[in-house]
């Protein structure tokens, strides 16, 4: 019967699981196990649809100043995003993906490494490669999966439809200094998360009802709240 290879390198598959140059590893699968526990669960008792609410994103369709092009996508970061994430797939469902994208291929990698060498690759060399194998593989994944993710109906809408709207705060507490996120729904009732700052200093905290004012002069994506009293 045949030894296996990572008992013929001295360690067993606990210990190679284990082992801290795959603590990366390990923790990405981790994760993935976490959330798709966390998502039986919740659907065994009926919020499931929260966890993995395929309109509570950051809105990925609004285009505030008409020019054709998502808001999101305006701003050098966000295109690095745009890339990875192509299909716009929720923000649960790319972290399963590239955490469990992350997690085999570094195993994989390891697992060939310690073969050849009989002995695991440092983490500082095997965690990099992994990454970028990780990456482009996600960006497919993206594409690939999100015509067939059950969403929401939505329908386009301007930045006029929703200033002067109220929404409530779900990310704060915010000022005019601290970003947080707000939800707000349009008139066919379709929700948008945008990223809010606070009209003044003083804070606005989480849970508070805000109206929507403006856009922010400063930031691209953002946009100015002030509470309702």
């Amino acid at each position: 019967m045949d030894v296996p290879l990572v008992m013929q390198a001295g360690m067993d598959i606990l210990n190679f699981l284990t082992a801290s140059p795959n603590t990366a590893f390990l923790v990405a699968g981790c994760i993935v196990l976490a959330l798709l526990v966390l998502g039986v669960v919740s659907l065994m008792i009926g919020v499931g649809s929260e966890l993995f609410h395929f309109s509570g994103d950051i809105d990925f369709t609004l285009d505030a100043n008409g020019n054709g092009i998502p808001d999101y996508l305006e701003t050098p970061p966000s295109h690095i995003m745009g890339w990875i994430n192509p299909g716009q797939v929720p923000s649960t469902i790319f972290i399963i993906l590239f955490c469990g994208t992350l997690s085999i291929t570094g195993y994989s990698l390891q697992w060939i490494y310690l073969d050849l060498f009989t002995k695991l690759a440092s983490g500082m060399l095997a965690v990099p490669i992994a990454v970028a194998i990780t990456l482009p593989v996600v960006s497919y994944l993206s594409a690939t999966i999100a015509p067939f993710l059950p969403k929401d109906e939505t329908n386009a809408v301007s930045l006029d439809s929703l200033v002067g709207s109220s929404g409530k705060l779900t990310a704060g507490p915010i000022n005019s200094n601290i970003s947080g996120i707000a939800r707000f729904t349009d008139s066919f009732g379709t929700d948008h998360n945008l990223v809010v700052y606070g009209e003044a200093q003083e804070d606005i905290d989480n849970g508070s009802s805000v109206v929507l004012l403006r856009p922010h002069q400063e930031h691209v994506i953002a946009y100015v709240v002030r509470k309702i009293q």
